[in-house]
């Protein structure tokens, strides 16, 4: 069989030009659809390149998948502990320490065709087959490890030291949230000697009280009339020496972390800058002398490292309620039991700020509410199961936190993550899932 092309309509009366005829006999005319050809060949070629474009979306799905999941479970597994303690149950943490996730995208097409069915000159149909198919295998590894040994004792046990306070009050914190949350209690110095007002009701009279000077700072804060002042002061070495330090001296004296200042008479003194307390104060920082705050941090030099200062003088704003003394900050584990107490045992209360205390904006019953029963108010709240019970973020009451409870709840979550270590370097026995 011969195939012969005619360019012309003389050639080939009848048709149009550029028919095509196999032995005289023109062929179906669909058999040579070009234009079905051109879409079945850019189809084609979409899906080869889906291939491609299916990679990128999966990867980016993938990745916010594991992130959202693996904070919900550490919010969840907040609150799980925060029930434990509430049981007086001991509480346990485990940390995803890695994720190592491989994809594996594949994508293939095809296009095949069946021509001059049957056999002489009766022709059947011609036939198009488009086959096609796309996949994706993921293979995570999600490596966790459980916080024991001293891993546990410096991330739960260990009270929060004054530089983590500053640091998140510093970043706009909200510090009467904070101080509720962190703070167990304050010792504060008056004309009867030092006083212990601790963070919990089950002392009312000594609550009340702690709560209303927390309240009072929360006013000076709100008016601006809150100063965080790091208590740093110089140490100064009296040097017998007239003549001027040479370049030698000086470089030594820097690798000693000492510089040389030169005095009225002429003379020179080597000076050494000491890191000092964290103080809360209604006064700028300028106002302290260098001897001051000396002797300030030698005051309370044998306090441990988890006291934050606080000195509300009268002839400053908010001067008409004085107190002068520290905070003692709690560690990760005592702020979780306060919590777990507070659902039932010893349940927070509102108490009235201090008639000498300017206006608050806010001022709620209880640091976080954690509702209880026997199934939770609803899905939509964090929630968890244990022992029974149903145990979700927000007031037992309405079912539904408020915005001081997603705020204080994130604080938690922020103070729980300051607390991490290189967890690749515990060495303690690590749980793998493989999927």
């Amino acid at each position: 069989m011969k195939a012969r092309r005619f360019d012309d309509q003389t050639a080939c009366p009848g048709f149009r030009a550029c028919g095509f005829f196999v032995d005289g006999h023109r062929l179906p005319e669909g058999l040579f659809a070009w234009r079905a050809w051109g879409k079945a060949l850019v189809l084609l070629a979409c899906l080869l390149e889906s291939g491609g474009c299916l990679s990128p979306i999966a990867l980016n799905q993938a990745m916010v998948a594991y992130d959202r999941h693996v904070v919900q479970a550490e919010k969840e597994l907040l609150l799980l502990n925060i029930a434990r303690l509430e049981r007086h149950q001991p509480p346990h943490f485990t940390v995803t320490s890695n994720i190592a996730a491989t994809f594996d995208f594949r994508a293939n097409a095809g296009f095949t065709t069946r021509l001059l069915e049957g056999g002489g000159t009766a022709l059947n149909p011609n036939t198009y087959t488009l086959d096609f198919g796309t996949s994706v295998a993921e293979s995570p590894t999600i490596s966790i490890i459980p916080i024991q040994g001293e891993e546990f004792t410096q991330r739960l046990l260990t009270p929060i030291d004054a530089e983590k306070f500053k640091f998140l009050l510093l970043q706009g914190q909200n510090l009467q949230m904070l101080l509720r949350l962190i703070a167990r209690g304050i010792e504060v110095e008056d004309a009867q000697g030092s006083q212990i007002y601790l963070n919990t009701p089950r002392h009312p009279e000594e609550y009340e009280r702690f709560r209303q000077m927390v309240l009072h700072l929360h006013a000076l804060q709100l008016q601006h009339h809150l100063y965080v002042i790091p208590l740093d002061y110089y140490d100064v070495t009296a040097v017998p020496v007239e003549r001027a330090p040479t370049s030698m001296d000086i470089l030594q004296a820097l690798g000693q972390g000492y510089e040389w200042i030169a005095v009225n008479d002429g003379r020179y003194q080597l000076r050494k800058l000491v890191k000092g307390r964290l103080a809360l104060t209604n006064f700028p920082g300028d106002r302290l002398s260098n001897a001051e705050r000396k002797a300030w941090n030698l005051q309370v030099g044998a306090l441990p490292s988890n006291v934050v200062l606080v000195d509300i003088r009268p002839e400053y704003p908010g001067g008409a309620f004085v107190f002068r003394g520290h905070f003692r900050l709690r560690s990760f584990q005592e702020i979780l039991a306060f919590l777990g107490e507070g659902i039932r045992r010893l349940p927070e209360y509102h108490v009235d700020p201090d008639p000498r205390t300017g206006p608050v904006r806010e001022n709620p019953d209880k640091t976080l509410s954690i509702g209880v029963g026997p199934t939770s108010s609803s899905d939509d709240t964090l929630h968890i199961s244990y022992h029974g019970e149903s145990f979700w973020l927000g007031d037992p009451q309405t079912g539904s936190p408020s915005s001081w409870d997603f705020q204080t709840f994130s604080l938690l979550y922020r103070i729980f993550q300051m607390t991490v270590t290189d967890v690749s370097k515990v060495l303690t026995p690590g749980i793998t899932i493989a999927k």
